[in-house]
C-alpha cells in the first residue's frame, strides 16, 4: 500500500440484512487512500442509499465523514460502484462503515495500522 499498489481489503465483502459491500482494492494515491468497490441491494424491495451512508474511522479513532449531492436508490438485486478518497495518514490502519438505518452498521476492516 505504501508503495502506490493496490491491494486487496482484508475484509472485503460484509452483508448486513439488505445489502452487500464487496470491496476491490485499495490503494495510496498522494496524501489520500482510494477504496473502489460496489454495493449491493439483496433484497427483493428498493434499497435507499442516503447521502453520508459512507465513513471511514482510522486506527486513532478519527472518523472522516463523506459527503454528496444525493443518495441512490437500488431495485432489488441492482449494484452500483463507489471510489472513495479519504485523507487518512499514512500508516494508519482504515475501517469502512456502511450506515443504512434501520440497519445497523456494517464495518470492513480495509488495512491494518503499520508499526516502524
Amino acid at each position: 500500500l505504501l508503495g502506490g499498489q493496490a491491494v486487496p481489503a482484508l475484509t472485503p465483502v460484509a452483508s448486513g440484512p439488505r445489502a452487500r459491500i464487496e470491496v476491490r482494492q485499495v490503494q495510496r494515491a498522494g496524501d489520500h487512500t482510494q477504496i473502489s468497490g460496489t454495493i449491493t441491494n439483496i433484497t427483493s424491495a428498493p434499497l435507499t442509499i442516503p447521502p453520508g451512508a459512507f465513513a471511514f474511522r482510522d486506527s486513532a479513532g478519527i472518523t472522516y465523514a463523506t459527503t454528496g449531492s444525493g443518495g441512490a436508490t437500488l431495485d432489488p438485486n441492482q449494484s452500483t460502484s463507489f471510489d472513495l478518497g479519504v485523507p487518512a495518514p499514512i500508516g494508519r490502519g482504515l475501517t469502512l462503515i456502511v450506515t443504512l438505518p434501520p440497519d445497523p452498521p456494517l464495518q470492513q476492516v480495509l488495512v491494518v495500522e503499520t508499526k516502524s
